[in-house]
């Protein structure tokens, strides 16, 4: 979000800082919204902790509960729908950051490690398997008990 920030906007480092220091702007990116109306991007990141934050809680607090189980595998599910598409915008800005363009099929970044946009399906795989994960868990509990 920084490099997306610093990129579209041209905010510095200093003025990045200053906007930030509250919680709400910590996660959520409250002031810059105000100014620069993120659009959905704000909304879906939103939209993403309350979810994540939720699931994890009833999942702490009533996790042994057959009915909180469904609860907290239907809001992880939801949760993890919109971390892709943050991972995406992620990973998109990152390349765009590191060589200008989102189309990248394998380029050496300045840590001199390689990066390509055909990375992104890998990690988009990894996020939807640790919610049919959740999703297979509590199937299994069902059907075993």
């Amino acid at each position: 979000m920084e490099s997306y920030l610093k990129r579209k906007y041209k905010i510095g480092k200093t003025r990045m800082k200053k906007m930030r220091k509250s919680k709400l702007n910590h996660l959520w990116y409250e002031e810059f919204h105000k100014q620069y109306d993120l659009g959905a991007i704000y909304h879906i990141n939103k939209l993403y902790t309350i979810f994540f934050v939720f699931a994890v809680g009833i999942h702490l607090l009533f996790g042994w509960m057959k009915i909180f189980s469904i609860l907290f595998c239907v809001l992880f599910c939801i949760a993890n729908g919109f971390l892709v598409i943050l991972a995406g915008f992620a990973y998109a800005e990152y390349l765009i950051e590191e060589f200008g363009t989102v189309l990248v099929l394998f380029g050496v970044n300045q840590r001199k490690g390689i990066d390509s946009m055909l990375f992104f399906p890998v990690s988009t795989m990894m996020i939807i398997f640790s919610a049919v994960t959740a999703v297979k868990f509590m199937m299994d509990i069902y059907i075993l008990s």
